[in-house]
């Protein structure tokens, strides 16, 4: 039977983030963030009342979106 190596080989990007983590990924602050959801820029999924997810391909898509207009606030 083979063994696993002891130090991983590969590294994994994240699926999807919180709010506060999506935000340092995107360089913003999270009251800019949540800005974006609110305004229909980002789209965000609450698979609970006390839970937030931001996909990381809707993150990576708005931010190029933005990017596109210019401006990373708008």
């Amino acid at each position: 039977m083979a063994e696993l190596p002891s130090t991983p080989t590969a590294t994994f990007a994240p699926i999807a983030f919180r709010p506060a983590s999506a935000a340092r990924a995107a360089g913003v602050s999270r009251r800019t963030l949540v800005g974006w959801i609110r305004d229909g820029k980002l789209r965000a999924i609450r698979p609970s009342v006390r839970m937030t997810l931001i996909l990381a391909d809707d993150l990576r898509a708005a931010l190029e979106a933005m990017r596109g207009k210019g401006t990373r606030d708008a």
